[in-house]
């Protein structure tokens, strides 16, 4: 039938992993790594004796912002700039702060500050490649990551963000897996690093290496749910349910609010054949996470494989105002409004948007044809079908369907032909074994 199930209805639909930035967007402080996932914020101080007037503030600031003093962090990078103006470092602290009280226009133009006065400061070319990310400038933050990681052999942080970005955006999988390596080599116990090539592991299909960076990086950081959550996703990979479910269990009991998880946890119910609890999940994601397109789609076709028609209206819709490109979202509307017979002129619309952005999907062109029959328009019901038969992967409903059209047309010849044709693909289909029945004189 032109109802989409969107691979819901026995196999699990997995939304691809995106890895997360293991550092914060502007972590511009020299050393210092604070973040959701990853080893504890290391500071290098200098040493008193050898240490300049700016770089004793600089030091004050850095102890006052590691106590989340961020008024006493300001003071102290600002006597060091009035003593030594050019003081990338403690422009960079400055940059921090601007970053955590919301002002990127200022962060940004704070770290290209530090760059333009010590272009050789790892740090500063750190920052400067992260904020080019950010404003999604990918060639030239790749150098700028490039040039950091060259002019520190040890600093983690320009390796992270360059594997981060060859691992989502660049598409470079290979690349971001050397360089989580050279992360790992640098300090094996980087509880973000081990996640970020745990989960790139998957991605290239090495699931036992990747299971074991992963499980290394859970046991690294035992209250951060996204290990449990990508090991959850590697043992549905495995078709291992019962270990996939122990698995969210854990992570949810971290954060149970957590809706990816919730929402994987939907996947699982629903491959098992139970909507309610799948329903459940989905409803909780969805509030946990409003702006969580595909949980309201499958939350959607959850409530109307369940009847639950104006609720499942009210799902594709809010999935449709987050995704204006959703063709599953369109196509199942139409269909809900064809089989109930209300508002076809509607439903016309929202068919004919799924076929635009879908073409190649034969149940699409399935859902238009209905419409344009139920409409009385029988002519462009036969050729939605037609076009649907020549596509890959039609089904056995849509020869059923043409063979109704071609029918109610008075091409009774053609009809069977479709109705053996739906037979040929589905010899237990009922409906076309009568059809045939009938029009042969059986």
């Amino acid at each position: 039938m032109g109802f989409s199930f969107y691979g819901l209805s026995i196999m699990i639909f997995i939304r691809p992993l995106i890895l997360l930035l293991v550092s914060s967007l502007f972590s511009c402080l020299a050393n210092a790594t604070p973040q959701a996932l990853g080893s504890a914020p290391r500071l290098t101080l200098p040493a008193d004796q050898t240490a300049s007037p700016a770089d004793q503030d600089y030091a004050e600031g850095i102890k006052k912002l590691a106590a989340n003093d961020t008024e006493g962090a300001e003071l102290a990078f600002n006597r060091a700039l009035k003593k030594q103006p050019d003081h990338a470092n403690s422009l960079l602290g400055l940059a921090e702060i601007a970053h955590q009280r919301q002002h990127p226009e200022l962060a940004a133009k704070l770290i290209k500050q530090a760059v333009k006065a010590a272009p050789d400061n790892a740090n500063a070319q750190a920052s400067l490649g992260r904020l080019l990310a950010v404003q999604k400038k990918y060639p030239e933050a790749e150098k700028a990551l490039k040039k950091a990681a060259e002019l520190d052999p040890k600093l983690i942080r320009p390796r992270m963000d360059l594997a981060d970005l060859y691992a989502t955006v660049l598409g470079k999988p290979s690349a971001a897996l050397s360089l989580y390596g050279q992360v790992l080599d640098i300090d094996p116990n980087h509880a973000g690093a081990n996640y970020a090539y745990g989960v790139t592991l998957m991605r290239v299909g090495d699931l036992t290496k990747a299971r074991a960076a992963l499980e290394t990086s859970a046991r690294l950081a035992p209250a951060n749910p996204l290990p449990l959550l990508a090991l959850a996703r590697l043992s549905l990979q495995q078709k291992e349910l019962d270990e996939a479910l122990i698995l969210l269990e854990r992570a949810l009991t971290i954060q149970p609010t957590l809706a990816d998880a919730l929402e994987l946890r939907g996947d699982i119910q629903q491959a098992r054949r139970s909507p309610d609890k799948a329903l459940a999940d989905y409803s909780a994601a969805v509030l946990a996470q409003p702006d969580l397109v595909t949980a309201w789609l499958k939350q959607g076709i959850i409530q109307q494989q369940l009847g639950q028609y104006e609720e499942a209206k009210k799902s594709y819709l809010a999935a449709i105002k987050l995704d204006l490109k959703l063709s599953a979202a369109y196509n199942n509307l139409a269909w809900m409004e064809t089989e109930n017979g209300k508002n076809l002129e509607q439903a016309e619309v929202w068919a004919k948007k799924a076929v635009q952005l879908s073409p190649d999907i034969a149940d699409y062109h399935d859902t238009l044809a209905w419409v344009y029959r139920a409409r009385g328009n029988l002519k462009d019901a036969e050729l939605s079908l037609q076009r649907a038969t020549r596509l890959q992967h039609v089904p056995a409903s849509v020869f059923y369907h043409l063979g109704v059209v071609l029918q109610e047309m008075g091409k009774p010849q053609e009809a069977a032909v479709a109705f053996e044709k739906t037979l040929t693909l589905d010899k237990n289909y009922p409906a076309a074994q009568q059809a045939l029945q009938r029009l042969q004189g059986r």
